[in-house]
């Protein structure tokens, strides 16, 4: 029973992924609440289901013409510096400041959310 959550859980994590909508936040919500996984290993883990979903992903949007590969370097050269200052800053901050961090930015994108639909109506 616990591979079927496990794998329900990538399963919908993959779904809301593909849809842009932030799956990753989902899966690693359910590690770091029902697996009692530590926050960077569920980090860690989210960037492998976050590859596939995100090649599969980019050569549908473009297919459709949803997407163009016109800002691609500025966007890969940049992906490459935050990444090179997200891990640097990473390895001096501890797991529960992390969660914590993780928690603040749930909390304002949902705000934000909300906020943006409201004004929408």
């Amino acid at each position: 029973m616990k591979n079927f959550v496990n794998l329900l859980a990538i399963f919908v994590s993959s779904v809301i992924t593909s849809m842009g909508l932030g799956g990753g936040s989902f899966y690693i919500l359910y590690l770091t609440f029902f697996t009692d996984t530590e926050q960077f290993t569920a980090q860690g883990y989210n960037l492998l289901i976050f590859l596939p979903c995100a090649v599969i992903s980019v050569i549908v949007y473009a297919g459709k013409k949803i997407i163009s590969f016109k800002y691609i370097w500025p966007i890969v050269l940049g992906g490459i510096a935050g990444v090179i200052v997200g891990y640097t800053a990473l390895s001096h901050i501890s797991s529960a400041i992390v969660r914590k961090m993780f928690a603040a930015f749930l909390l304002l994108s949902g705000i934000f959310s909300l906020i943006k639909s409201v004004k929408k109506e």
